[in-house]
């Protein structure tokens, strides 16, 4: 993905789409985080992946708030927080990997989509809380730059810019059709053939090829545009923290204080153990798998409902999924 991208900046394509939505949006500057997130929220619902959405997003979000002076901070978390909330949904990736380990863990299967909607609806509300509080607490028309309600329409596209708009439009459209037509044909072998075989990465690395064979930008510049330092800092923390929770770390902690910790403070306490886990790895792959089977045996003696303890590890572990040592952090650095 940040090979492919690197054509659409160098060559301005990113940079005039950039100009066109600062034109629309000129006389609202408060609604321009909101836009984001739902712009997230519904690529993440159709394409049902998290990762993709958020390598798709953040690219064109950092350079909208850069030409805006908007904040990065508060773009990078509206994409993050849109993707997070939309793959949350019930028959999205990560509701059905939720529902998966909450059967898995001894949760009835009447039970577990009350308990995925709960999540959902959880991640849905309290990200618009944290930007609403964002937007109302920081005076965002003081730090918008003049130009930016003074925006003109942008010229229009030249020939490169077409040609690279209409490739970044094919892999989106390349993106979303195969998770739609399996909701169409859900068991038809030859579309789980091409799903087990086909990602993201090889996708943005196919039309890479084709943008350079094309002549849309300069490949030695896209190669080295690559933060590889980045990518693998991240895989080693990951290896890390996979080591530790193998090790039973994890288990051991909250098994040393089960019986210290007040039956109110229990939900705050996975919330908090998992964010802190999720700061330095991901929520689908390490975090839930690691805390969802603890749910079961502690939430009856903590006399809570098990859809508490649910909630408060995904809205934590998701809280810190922007951590520059976490994926999603990682794609937002990268971008």
């Amino acid at each position: 993905m940040c090979i492919f991208y690197s054509f659409p900046t160098a060559n301005g394509t990113l940079e005039k789409l950039a100009g066109y939505l600062i034109y629309r949006c000129r006389a609202f500057p408060e609604l321009l985080p909101f836009a984001i997130f739902f712009v997230s929220e519904i690529i993440a619902l159709i394409s049902e992946d998290y990762y993709i959405t958020l390598a798709l997003m953040t690219p064109f979000t950092l350079l909208v708030c850069q030409r805006a002076g908007f904040s990065l901070v508060l773009g990078g978390m509206a994409a993050n927080y849109g993707a997070v909330s939309g793959t949350n949904f019930v028959t999205s990736q990560s509701g059905v990997i939720f529902r998966d380990l909450m059967i898995s863990a001894g949760v009835s299967e009447n039970t577990v989509f009350v308990n995925a909607t709960g999540i959902f609806a959880s991640t849905l509300v309290s990200p618009l809380l944290v930007i609403t509080a964002f937007v109302t607490s920081t005076a965002l028309d003081r730090e918008m730059k003049p130009e930016f309600y003074a925006a003109k329409e942008p010229t229009a596209f030249n020939a490169k810019q077409k040609a690279t708009l209409l490739l970044m439009l094919l892999m989106v459209v390349l993106v979303f059709s195969l998770p739609l037509a399996q909701k169409a044909v859900p068991d038809s072998p030859m579309l789980l053939l091409i799903d087990s075989k086909l990602d993201m990465g090889l996708i943005a690395s196919l039309f890479s090829i084709i943008a350079w064979m094309l002549k849309l930008g300069d490949c030695r510049h896209a190669m080295a545009s690559v933060p590889w330092g980045t990518l693998i800092l991240i895989c080693g923390i990951s290896m890390l923290i996979s080591m530790t929770i193998n090790a039973g770390a994890v288990t051991g902690l909250f098994s040393w204080l089960d019986d210290s910790v007040p039956a109110l403070l229990v939900p705050v306490l996975f919330g908090v153990v998992a964010a802190v886990i999720s700061f330095f790895s991901s929520t689908l792959a390490v975090v839930t798998p690691a805390l969802f089977p603890l749910v079961p045996p502690i939430a009856p003696e903590a006399g809570l409902d098990p859809m508490i303890l649910f909630i408060a590890i995904v809205v934590g572990a998701q809280s810190t999924s922007i951590s520059p040592f976490s994926t999603g952090g990682c794609l937002i650095i990268c971008s």
